[in-house]
């Protein structure tokens, strides 16, 4: 009940910066939102167009949440920062994030673990940083 619980917050993060017009950096690391609360919060970023900072750290987020926050960054011209360390890129993740940023000159640091063969999407990256680390085994 309490895993559900905390998934449904992420939900309800979601549906509250639908009307956001004034929250600028929201931290949900370690809140265990999970997949649904990520895809969730990015629906959200597809029309929010205050939060430029976003930390979901740690969050139990498999690849399909992944996988929405890239097709979200494909759109959202607003978000600089996106912490999705501990969260599984898979290679569709990967995908996904790797076609985003193609489009997306707004977001400057994005990091996450991936076990993903990614390097091979060969994105340029325009001076951004992009931190990707290793999964510890």
């Amino acid at each position: 009940l309490q895993c559900l619980a905390k998934e449904y917050m992420g939900i309800l993060f979601g549906k509250a910066l639908k009307i956001n017009k004034a929250l600028q950096v929201l931290n949900l690391g370690l809140c265990a939102i999970g997949t649904k609360g990520a895809i969730a919060v990015a629906e959200t970023l597809r029309i929010n167009r205050k939060l430029n900072k976003l930390y979901l750290s740690d969050n139990k987020i498999l690849s399909e949440g992944v996988v929405a926050m890239g097709e979200a960054l494909e759109v959202n011209r607003t978000l600089t920062v996106l912490y999705l360390r501990g969260s599984e890129v898979a290679l569709g993740g990967a995908r996904a994030l790797g076609k985003a940023l193609q489009t997306n000159n707004t977001l400057t640091c994005l990091l996450y673990t991936s076990d993903a063969a990614d390097d091979s999407l060969r994105v340029d990256l325009g001076g951004r940083r992009i931190i990707k680390k290793k999964k510890n085994k």
